[in-house]
């Protein structure tokens, strides 16, 4: 299933009254939502609902350089499994 989907159809989602959009997104997103609880639980359903209705999903593949180094992050990730070096300035 393509969940980037729900981005196109953005007038149709938000035509929705907030406890249909919550739980559109509770039943698309259970799974995804329930791996990554220690971000979610805390944030409040509004926030997470619009975190997630705007999430772009893909796969990076091993070893790829997702910044530039001394660079500003563009984008918000997710590790669902391996691991993220960083190289960042050191702090002293």
């Amino acid at each position: 299933m393509d969940f980037n989907m729900i981005i196109e159809e953005h007038d149709f989602y938000f035509a929705l009254t907030p406890k249909m959009q919550t739980d559109l997104i509770n039943f698309l997103f259970f799974d995804f939502k329930k791996q990554y609880a220690s971000f979610f639980d805390p944030c409040e359903q509004g926030f997470t609902n619009e975190l997630i209705v705007n999430l772009y999903a893909r796969n990076q593949p091993p070893n790829q350089q997702l910044a530039a180094p001394g660079r500003k992050m563009e984008e918000f990730y997710f590790i669902s499994e391996g691991y993220v070096s960083v190289n960042g300035p050191r702090i002293m």
